[in-house]
């Protein structure tokens, strides 16, 4: 269809600009679906489907869902809010009543892969109109907000790499996940020939995200068996989240469909490289002019850029329960791994945990390479993002650039090596606190709580082998 709709078609439109454009798509009769809804805590898309006919009475109209899809986790298991929990947390005590999600129509466009079907993502909302600040895209729009007030914009990419498996994940379910087999039998980082031969999903995979409006920029190969890196372009912080949020979505739905499972566990394979999302940041002034540039600076790198590398390094270690929210995350943080494991900053290395470039004064930017592919895109944007603040906001310097190996260095900070430490680092930090606010801090901290609680009962396979019959 030669004038498909996009997001791109509505990312720059005001509401009001939306809404007349999404009625003359619902006009042409090419229409009869809509999903509805946005990100759970765990950044799993949760939604309704309504009729067109519905959706086209009032497009801006809230639908209703129940405030159970913030309190479940990634087995869809309900959890239970901590004893004596001060704040807002769904359970049965309260009856898990009604939030509204609320269309945000310059998010609207037609999904490619589905037939006669279109989406548009919501801002989930209490019955009285406030927000649900502990919402994933609540969060980041609160970051994107004060960075505003600062005077800035934030323009970032994140660079998402997933791991492709044989199989449909039904059909890895029914052999309970066990002797899974990677796309493709060897890795070649940028192999052209390995490419050519995954194309047969790689390929649909990536024309169905540029049918959806969320462009790439390249594919490759990656140096993990059966992984692949798919880059998004920058885009202004929230609407960035939400192209990283449908990625995700549209990898994994379009793999299934043609038969694979896409993953985006940081470490789903023992032998290689695990999954990574290196987050690329640069902030702009209101007159167009990259925050992080200054010319007449030997290192081409401005005082503000300086204290956001400062802000990063700070908060690198405190906010890692955002950027590697599950137990697996961990497995990642390997030496010579790409994964930023320690509070180090350099320009071009990519050993260290903040990476920076200046290449020219439009593209000088700051690659953190911490976060995992595992995490939940909006709150990777938003803890990177808020740690700049804290930098700016505090003067912050970061110290000369790191020379050398920085994973062989003993003597540098290593990030956390366990969700359960990160989570105490993250309930205690004064940045996470001042930038997040104590609400949305205390809730992710229970939620991640009860992701280590979960692994700290289970038995797992490796304790089954290593001692049923030796102890």
């Amino acid at each position: 269809m030669s004038d498909r709709v996009t997001a791109s078609s509505f990312s720059s439109r005001s509401a009001a600009e939306s809404l007349e454009a999404i009625r003359k798509d619902l006009e042409t009769g090419e229409i009869d679906t809509i999903l509805v809804g946005g990100a759970d805590s765990n950044g799993a898309f949760r939604a309704k489907r309504l009729p067109v006919s519905r959706f086209a009475r009032d497009p801006s109209d809230a639908q209703h869902f129940s405030d159970l899809v913030f309190a479940l986790d990634h087995m869809d298991a309900i959890i239970a809010p901590p004893p004596d929990y001060p704040g807002w947390f769904p359970n049965w005590s309260d009856g898990f009543g009604d939030i509204n999600a609320v269309p945000d129509l310059t998010t609207y466009r037609r999904v490619p892969w589905l037939e006669r079907t279109a989406l548009v993502l919501a801002d989930f909302e209490h019955l009285d109109g406030r927000a649900v600040q502990e919402s994933p895209r609540a969060v980041l729009r609160t970051v994107v907000d004060r960075l505003a007030g600062l005077g800035y914009t934030a323009m970032t990419s994140p660079e998402l790499e997933f791991v492709v498996l044989r199989g449909r994940p039904d059909e890895l379910a029914e052999s309970d996940f066990r002797d899974l087999t990677p796309l493709g039998s060897s890795a070649i980082a940028y192999g052209a020939q390995r490419a050519t031969d995954d194309e047969r999903v790689i390929g649909p995979i990536r024309q169905a995200l540029e049918g959806l409006g969320v462009e790439i920029e390249a594919s490759n190969a990656e140096a993990g068996l059966g992984q692949y890196e798919l880059n998004l372009p920058p885009h202004p912080g929230l609407h960035s989240g939400d192209q990283a949020f449908l990625f995700k979505h549209t990898v994994r739905e379009v793999a299934d469909l043609h038969g694979y499972t896409a993953t985006f566990m940081a470490r789903p394979i023992a032998e290689g490289f695990g999954s990574s999302c290196h987050v690329h940041q640069s902030l702009w002034t209101a007159d167009g002019e990259n925050a992080f540039s200054d010319t007449t600076d030997p290192d081409l790198l401005s005082n503000v850029g300086r204290h956001f590398i400062a802000g990063q390094l700070a908060t690198l270690r405190e906010f890692a329960a955002l950027f590697a929210p599950t137990i697996n995350s961990y497995k990642r943080y390997l030496p010579e791994s790409a994964a930023g494991t320690t509070r180090t900053w350099a320009f071009q290395a990519k050993t260290v945990g903040v990476r920076v470039c200046t290449d020219s004064p439009n593209s000088t930017r700051v690659e953190h390479r911490a976060p995992g592919a595992d995490a939940n895109p909006y709150l990777v944007l938003a803890a990177t993002l808020a740690g700049g603040i804290w930098g700016i906001e505090n003067e912050l310097d970061p110290g000369p650039p790191y020379r050398g190996n920085a994973y062989t260095d003993p003597t540098v900070e290593q990030i956390p090596a366990t969700l359960g430490e990160a989570v105490e680092l993250f309930e205690q930090s004064e940045a996470a606190n001042a930038v997040f606010g104590e609400d949305v801090v205390r809730f992710i901290g229970a939620l991640r709580r009860h992701e280590v609680a979960q692994y700290g009962q289970s038995v797992t396979d490796w304790e089954i082998r290593r001692y049923l019959t030796r102890v």
